[in-house]
Formats: C-alpha cells, sequence, structure tokens
C-alpha cells in the first residue's frame, strides 16, 4: 500500500509539472499586445477577419479595396456630395433616414479628420447607416478603445 502512495505522488507531482510547463512556454508563444494604437488596429483588422473582404492594394475582395481610403473618403464626405447621398437615403429609405438623421449631422457638423473619425465610427458600429444596401456586418461588439484603434490604422491608409 506505502508503494502504491508514492507512485500516486509521483503521478500527481508529474502532472502538476507538465500543466505548469506547458502554461509558461504557452505564455512565451503568445505575442506581446501591440505598443501603438496603429499597431493595435492593425491587430483588430486581422482578428475581426476585415481582410477576408477588404484587400489593402493587391488582391481581391469582394468589398472595397482600402488603399487610399483616406483620400475617396475625404471626397465622399464632402458637404455637397454627402448631402446629396443623404437626400438619397431620404427619399429611398425614409426609415432609415429618420433613425440615422442625427448621426448624419453630427458627422457634417464636423470638419477635416474630426469628420472621417465620426463618419468610420458610425460606419463601424452600424454600416447600413448610410449604405442599407451593403453586405458588412457590424462591428458594435468592439469597445470604444477599439473602434478608436482601428480608426488610427485605417487613417493611415492613404
Amino acid at each position: 500500500m506505502r508503494s502504491t502512495t508514492i507512485v500516486s505522488t509521483v503521478s500527481l507531482v508529474a502532472v502538476v509539472s507538465a500543466a505548469v510547463i506547458l502554461a509558461m512556454s504557452q505564455q512565451e508563444q503568445d505575442p506581446p499586445e501591440p505598443a501603438t494604437p496603429v499597431a493595435q488596429g492593425a491587430r483588430l483588422f486581422r482578428i475581426q477577419g476585415c481582410a477576408v473582404c477588404h484587400a489593402i492594394g493587391n488582391g481581391a475582395s469582394r468589398g472595397p479595396n482600402l488603399a487610399g481610403l483616406v483620400p475617396r473618403l475625404e471626397q465622399r464626405l464632402d458637404p455637397e456630395q454627402y448631402q446629396r447621398q443623404m437626400a438619397g437615403i431620404r427619399k429611398k429609405r425614409p426609415d432609415v433616414y429618420q433613425q440615422y438623421e442625427g448621426v448624419y449631422t453630427d458627422i457634417l457638423a464636423r470638419d477635416g479628420e474630426e469628420r472621417l473619425r465620426a463618419w468610420l465610427t458610425a460606419h463601424l458600429r452600424n454600416p447600413r447607416f448610410d449604405f442599407p444596401e451593403g453586405k458588412m456586418p457590424n462591428y458594435g461588439h468592439l469597445t470604444p478603445q477599439q473602434v478608436e484603434s482601428l480608426i488610427e490604422f485605417l487613417l493611415t491608409l492613404k
């Protein structure tokens, strides 16, 4: 009986040791959290599966290619052009327009990069707010900090 106790104790120590070694090696393999908001945003872009639909530069993509995103977005959010787009939504989808009228007003009230940030925030939360026919899923599950990091990354796409 005494040898059974010794064998059991040695086996238990071996299992616990193996678990500790495995846990320590796993910690060493996990990459560190990116240090900058842009790097965190790039990581989120990969983790959230954005690259499945959006290429950046070369490559096929189901959604818009994001190379040169910032200048295209600046053009799209020009006040006159964006107001025309909102008028189209008001005519075709009054339900959507009514739901997001305050968001549209907020976006148009901002200038420069702040306008881009406001639009990107709304777009990530619900891409159909100004493109009701779109297929992009919403990312309402992201924290405000994650959204901000993703926006920091997207604003580098000039």
